[in-house]
């Protein structure tokens, strides 16, 4: 069975280490970004790890079902 993270807001700082950790721990990773679109570029080239924009998909606590749909996203990108 694979096992998968979610890291919100991984691409940078605290965030990305906890990805590569996650990653290199066998996990499969799924991650975010806010519109940078060139950073998340090259955090994918650097880390081999596919990320989610939130500007095209929003994922809020408040909003019913958004959070669920983020999930479905970020499943489908990390198989």
């Amino acid at each position: 069975m694979t096992r998968v993270a979610v890291v919100t807001g991984g691409t940078r700082g605290i965030g990305r280490a906890i990805c590569e950790a996650l990653r290199d721990a066998g996990y499969d990773v799924a991650s975010n970004y806010a519109g940078n679109d060139e950073a998340a570029k090259k955090f994918e080239a650097e880390t081999g790890l596919k990320l989610i924009n939130l500007m095209s998909l929003t994922m809020t606590l408040v909003r019913r079902g958004s959070t669920k749909s983020w999930l479905i996203k970020a499943l489908s990108i990390s198989s």
